[in-house]
């Protein structure tokens, strides 16, 4: 499979003619792996993670409303900043163990996008696995702007390399996904690729032209 994938690239999505069936596959690294633990943890997010990710919104929506003076607006962004980064604390260190467990096997995952299942092929050097997931399995779907991802009733979770894909293919996969599950695709909001320092230092500059 590691020849077809070199053949194909990384992200790609096949479609036989004639037949209701799609070809998805992609190579794990560290920064799949990272990011598809922190997908999992913005979609089932304890209660504590959502007390932060307010407390630090409010902090930031005073800092650049509340018409506070210079030193007080730094504080209040630096503190929203700061809680905002931090609810995200619990999914990095559950990404940094499932990292380090997988000793640089990082897996290469095949999907096969059938009328009624998923054939899941995961090739690791230890050796080969394949499973069928069933559609009505699937509780969530979610994607960004760089993979789209579904996961199972016992949270066990899989991820699709889109960067690739042209719109069209990119739309008959996410069309026929909702169309076998009957659920939506979300889109949590990812406050962390907001670039926070760079607003603080933005807000501030523009503060201390006012008071001149």
């Amino acid at each position: 499979m590691q020849s077809v994938l070199a053949d194909r690239g990384v992200s790609c999505l096949e479609c036989e003619t004639g037949k209701n069936k799609l070809n998805a596959y992609i190579q794990h690294d560290e920064n799949t792996v990272r990011e598809l633990i922190k997908m999992r943890y913005r979609l089932f997010c304890s209660a504590q993670g959502y007390i932060i990710t307010i407390f630090g919104l409010v902090l930031l929506i005073y800092g650049f409303f509340g018409g506070a003076g210079q030193t007080m607006t730094f504080c209040c962004l630096l503190a929203g900043a700061m809680a905002l980064t931090g609810s995200d604390v619990p999914a990095r260190r559950t990404a940094s163990s499932a990292v380090a467990a997988l000793k640089g096997d990082f897996p290469l995952m095949h999907y096969e996008l059938g009328d009624r299942v998923i054939s899941v092929t995961t090739d690791m050097k230890k050796g080969t696995s394949r499973e069928s997931v069933q559609y009505g399995d699937i509780i969530r779907l979610a994607r960004n702007k760089d993979y789209c991802y579904f996961f199972m009733k016992k949270k066990e979770a899989y991820m699709i390399d889109i960067r690739g894909l042209s719109q069209e293919k990119a739309g008959l996969l996410f069309g026929m996904l909702e169309e076998k599950t009957g659920l939506k695709w979300k889109k949590p909001f990812d406050f962390w690729t907001l670039s926070l320092p760079a607003i603080i230092k933005e807000r501030v500059g523009s503060g201390s032209k006012r008071q001149r």
